[in-house]
């Protein structure tokens, strides 16, 4: 092999190897970044308050920015994309908390079963509720994968999850977490 044809070929596989790198990382990036997730998420814009309208919530570009009066005193993580936000006492206890229904990474956080040894990485749906006390924001409950597909969130005195087949089910808060309702009805 003369050496202009070497020079070519430990050229094409260096260029080859770059634009693989490159592809790879924009890959990345756009997964990482969530514009991989589902096509059928509906991503919720909105601006909500609370009861006492001393808080007030804008969802948009899946990121919520929370507000106490006219301060911004929290942003949703960048790794958490918010697919549709809510204020209510879901807990009872007088005081409207902050509830995400949310993806990231991971079916557990930090804090996982004992059992599991190492959390997934692929995005999962998720609940997360915020005590908001004096200004301040305070995770309450950060739930692991819900375990299904959730295409809508209502909330009232209950957690209201539509399905994608357009099946609602009712969630009510025990003390930590949440537990199904059962239907009265059949």
């Amino acid at each position: 092999m003369n050496g202009n044809k070497r020079k070519k070929i430990i050229s094409a596989a260096i260029t080859l190897f770059i634009t693989a790198v490159a592809v790879s990382g924009i890959l990345y990036l756009l997964w990482n970044g969530g514009c991989l997730l589902p096509s059928w998420i509906n991503w919720e814009n909105s601006a909500l308050s609370d009861t006492s309208h001393e808080y007030q919530a804008t969802l948009r570009r899946k990121k919520v920015t929370l507000n106490y009066d006219t301060n911004v005193i929290w942003t949703s993580p960048s790794n958490i994309k918010v697919q549709s936000a809510a204020f209510a006492d879901i807990d009872k206890d007088g005081s409207d908390e902050l509830i995400l229904l949310c993806w990231k990474v991971g079916r557990f956080g930090e804090n996982r079963p004992f059992w599991i040894k190492k959390d997934e990485k692929q995005w999962s749906q998720h609940i997360f509720i915020y005590s908001l006390n004096a200004g301040k924001i305070k995770p309450k409950w950060m739930s692991s994968y819900i375990g299904q597909d959730v295409s809508a969130m209502t909330v009232t005195d209950r957690l209201l999850l539509t399905d994608l087949l357009g099946n609602t089910s009712s969630w009510i808060w025990n003390s930590w977490g949440f537990t199904k309702a059962t239907s009265k009805t059949g």
